[in-house]
């Protein structure tokens, strides 16, 4: 049965479910199995205790998701209430869901606890224009989800009833989802709710939320439910090819990667393994499921496939001209599926279509992506992409991660580096990946340098982070010689961060007759936050907020340095409230400690206030 996709409410196909076929199961999650029936009548009562704490129709409520069925349940309630549904994924800090909440105008925060539902009210709009262009909206707003990052330069990207329902009818023309499919769920349910939550739900499917990642768990599942539709990461398949066991999944359709390139080593293992082909998917937020590789046979390993009936992707030029089939260029898409625009503050999408971000080559019908236009190299003028790069060395059996980054050159630009982690057990000589990749690439995107690690860090949704550390200042940070007195930023994690610098012998910083000031150390505090919320920034493909320090406290000088010693600048955040940050700093220098104290910075973003409403 096709579900009447109503694009004043998402939910129309799911309340169809429940009414045609009430006893069929919708949620699976051990050993509660909820039907369609009871599904829609608890989602309706969910809907009634919302309206009865205060929620208004078109009002904005965030819900931190995990994956559980009274999670789902909340977050189709928040929907049928009439409100716009703001997921939070459950491992964010409580300064990152301070962020989302900003960058996605939120109006409320719904808190689950042990069954009873807590609902906070925002106080005052912020933003007059942002409700007006809410009110203006055809068709009423679903989802606001905003996009990974660890600083106040996420996204909230708005979509309507109407973009939902859009992309969830062409992916499914694909898919070919209904009653009698059955999803093995193992993906974050925040990130993942338009076009297959909402897809699996609308079309009569059962989804079974796996209690972990694990090959055991997701096998074991197998062997008692029909499994037709596997939904994960590559990391997920590389895991499940891994399995030794001769547990099968004899009933699958689909075995979907999405979230970050399939390596070809990964998709021929689990297709060894499983006798079972991988097809990768191209999903974007702002647009929905674009491509998917789903011809018979598969098109190339390195595609993702067939655009998606509804949508166009046109490749464009640097003049934003069209480009001949086979040629690289950026990625356009088009479609009806696209989101309304970014909230908070408030940025309608062109009128003519998405720019994700992506270059890619459309050659015989097939879309094959080749990077991220913010990540490409340029080496002599030639251009590099990392993902390339890193597709040749995950092709080694003893490579699990792969990261390739430029390092600047004053004469070529960018040179080519690269680090590899090895599966547990593993040797490999780095001559041996070096030929690998002359085999298969140009010479200049072979990698100049290449090194094991122990670990390659992803950024909150699991893309690797492009350029390791250290990082040089004057690529996180807007100063300038002879403001900019910082060189390098060393570490980099949510709290903390360490920058380096070399004491200077003259300049604005330095007195004729005093010697070094005691501004340049609060001076070299500041910058170093600034480069570290430039750093992750970048690794979020966003822009770094702007930051004005506002006040210091507690500045004790404790050694005296000399010109041409290094010091090493380390940070720790110690409050977030709002705009305002409280950073706790310490200057150490070859023989110690020299100075520490602390610094308030105020970020140029908008806040939310909030009061508690009332609690059941």
């Amino acid at each position: 049965m096709t579900p009447d996709l109503n694009s004043t409410n998402v939910l129309t196909g799911i309340e169809r479910q429940a009414e045609t076929d009430p006893d069929h199961q919708a949620l699976v999650s051990d050993a509660i199995v909820m039907t369609y029936a009871e599904l829609w009548q608890k989602v309706c009562c969910h809907a009634a205790k919302l309206g009865q704490l205060g929620l208004q129709p078109g009002e904005r409520l965030a819900l931190t998701m995990e994956n559980r069925t009274d999670h789902l349940v909340w977050a189709l309630a928040v929907i049928k209430a009439g409100a716009c549904l703001i997921p939070l994924p459950p491992d964010a800090t409580s300064s990152e869901t301070e962020d989302y909440l900003r960058c996605s105008a939120a109006q409320g925060l719904l808190d689950l606890d042990q069954g009873n539902a807590n609902l906070t009210l925002v106080s005052e709009v912020e933003d007059p224009l942002t409700e007006t262009r809410f009110a203006t909206l055809s068709s009423p707003p679903a989802i606001i989800r905003p996009t990974s990052g660890t600083t106040g330069a996420q996204k909230g990207v708005l979509l309507s009833h109407a973009s939902v329902a859009g992309r969830i009818a062409c992916a499914n023309s694909v898919l070919g989802i209904g009653p009698d499919d059955i999803v093995l769920w193992t993906l974050p349910c925040a990130y993942h709710l338009a076009v297959s939550i909402f897809l699996y739900l609308n079309y009569g499917a059962t989804i079974l939320l796996a209690k972990d990642q694990s090959p055991d768990t997701l096998l074991e599942l197998a062997s008692i439910w029909p499994v037709t539709t596997l939904y994960g990461t590559p990391w997920q398949y590389r895991l499940l090819a891994a399995d030794v066991t001769d547990r099968n999944f004899p009933d699958l359709r689909w075995a979907i990667s999405t979230g970050i390139f399939l390596p070809r080593s990964v998709a021929l293992a689990f297709e060894k393994r499983f006798r079972h082909p991988v097809r990768q998917a191209y999903g974007v937020i702002e647009a929905g499921l674009v491509a998917i590789n789903a011809s018979d046979p598969p098109a190339p390993d390195d595609s993702v496939g067939q655009v998606v009936p509804g949508y166009e992707v046109t490749i464009l030029d640097e003049f934003g001209s069209p480009v001949s089939d086979g040629e690289v260029g950026e990625v356009l898409i088009q479609g009806p599926g696209l989101f309304e625009g970014y909230v908070s503050p408030w940025l309608p999408r062109e009128q003519i279509g998405f720019h994700p971000g992506d270059f890619g080559r459309y050659e015989n019908g097939v879309l094959t992506l080749m990077g991220r236009k913010s990540c490409v190299l340029n080496v002599a003028g030639l251009k590099v992409f990392p993902e390339e790069v890193e597709a040749v060395l995950l092709e080694h059996p003893s490579v699990s991660k792969a990261r390739v980054f430029g390092v600047p050159h004053q004469r070529s630009g960018d040179i080519v580096r690269g680090e590899v982690c090895l599966h547990i057990g593993e040797n490999l000589e780095r001559e041996e990946l070096l030929a690998l990749c002359r085999r298969h690439l140009a010479c200049h995107k072979v990698p100049v340098s290449l090194k094991a690690v122990s670990d390659i860090p992803t950024t909150s949704s699991g893309k690797v982070q492009r350029r390791p550390l250290p990082y040089p200042a004057q690529l996180l940070v807007p100063h300038r010689p002879p403001m900019l007195i910082i060189n390098q930023l060393l570490e980099k994690d949510k709290d903390t961060a360490v920058a380096e610098a070399v004491v200077p012998s003259k300049g604005i910083f330095v007195d004729p007759d005093k010697g070094l000031l005691p501004e340049y150390i609060i001076e070299l505090v500041a910058q170093s936050m600034a480069a570290a919320n430039g750093f992750d920034a970048k690794q979020s493909d966003q822009i770094p907020s702007r930051g004005f320090l506002v006040g210091i406290d507690n500045f004790s000088w404790m050694g005296k340095v000399c010109p041409g010693e290094t010091l090493r600048v380390e940070l720790k955040k110690t409050l977030k409230f709002q705009a305002v940050t409280i950073m706790e700093g310490r200057v150490v220098g070859p023989n110690g400690l020299v100075a520490c104290g602390e610094i308030k910075v105020w970020e140029e973003k908008e806040t939310a206030n909030f009061h508690h409403l009332s609690t059941t």
